[in-house]
């Protein structure tokens, strides 16, 4: 389990880290590689995972939504997400 001491007297921000080291501890459990976290005191922390198997069972099974979709400069794309321990999962198909 990754731990942390913070002395922050920002209590959103110790909030979101508790609750990101726990979505990345049960995402690791889960046998997810996590690859970004983001977060900023005010919104839910924003995991980004590595696209594998897993992904394409939460897709096929309804537990994520697709929220976005198009065409860049990589070609087509999808973005699918989940919640998790209060935080934001993504993570992007190509």
């Amino acid at each position: 389990m990754l731990t942390s001491s913070l002395a922050c007297k920002h209590p959103p921000v110790v909030l979101q880290f508790t609750q990101a080291f726990r979505a990345i501890d049960s995402l690791r459990m889960q046998g997810f590689t996590v690859d970004h976290l983001e977060m900023d005191g005010y919104t839910r922390p924003t995991l980004t995972v590595q696209y594998d198997h897993r992904c394409r069972a939460y897709q096929q099974s309804g537990r994520a939504v697709r929220y976005s979709h198009g065409v860049d400069h990589r070609g087509r794309f999808e973005k699918y997400q989940f919640q998790q321990n209060q935080c934001r999962i993504i993570w992007e198909v190509r």
